[in-house]
């Protein structure tokens, strides 16, 4: 976040679902990225779901502890096109996922995020595929146990480092400009109407 829009942000309540979508989900809300984790307290679980009913995004509870739910908010065709990989069957496979089937998918990694999260067992280091990072890196991170990486941003990489910093720097950049809506009083559903009216003409960033 660039400092001209920390300044503009700071009042603002960041309880709000409307702001925690903006710092969270911004490459998302914009196009860019296909998915993104969403951490919430409890009591806008309903505020949530309402907030993507109708719109280009669904929503998938994967963990919901005493005070906080976390969910995956994807775009589902963008989503199962990056999935249909061999590579990635290959992988899931490997992991004891026994179907590439979506709601599958979806409600075994569910199972494991949640007791990784409430009983500190094993980490689903499947889960940079739901998150759409690329499969190198996921590759990278699982074979080396998350160690070894050449740099660190919204993911740790493990090849291509220019690409990546890139991709980083249209993440950032993504966050002013849905942080800047936001303070403007702008919807979510406004938001996405802007970046969702031509899917091949995502925000120019």
């Amino acid at each position: 976040m660039s400092q001209e829009v920390f300044n503009i942000f700071k009042p603002m309540d960041r309880k709000d679902l409307k702001s925690q979508l903006a710092l969270q989900c911004a490459p998302l809300l914009t196009g860019i990225k296909i998915s993104n984790l969403l951490i919430v307290h409890n009591d806008k679980i309903n505020h949530v779901i309402e907030t993507f009913k109708g719109t280009q995004i669904s929503t998938h509870i994967i963990c919901k502890r005493d005070k906080k739910t976390t969910f995956l908010l994807y775009i589902k065709d963008e989503l199962l096109s990056y999935l249909n990989s061999n590579k990635i069957e290959e992988i899931m496979n490997s992991l004891g996922y026994s179907s590439l089937e979506f709601d599958y998918i979806l409600e075994e990694f569910s199972k494991r995020y949640s007791k990784y999260m409430i009983e500190k067992k094993v980490f689903p280091h499947e889960i940079g595929f739901l998150l759409g990072y690329p499969i190198d890196d996921v590759i990278g991170f699982i074979e080396n146990d998350g160690k070894n990486s050449i740099y660190t941003g919204y993911w740790k990489v493990y090849s291509n480092l220019s690409e990546k910093i890139s991709l980083f720097d249209k993440y950032n950049k993504a966050k002013d400009v849905v942080i800047g809506m936001v303070v403007k009083g702008m919807s979510i559903q406004s938001i996405l109407d802007i970046h969702y009216s031509n899917k091949f003409n995502k925000i120019a960033i």
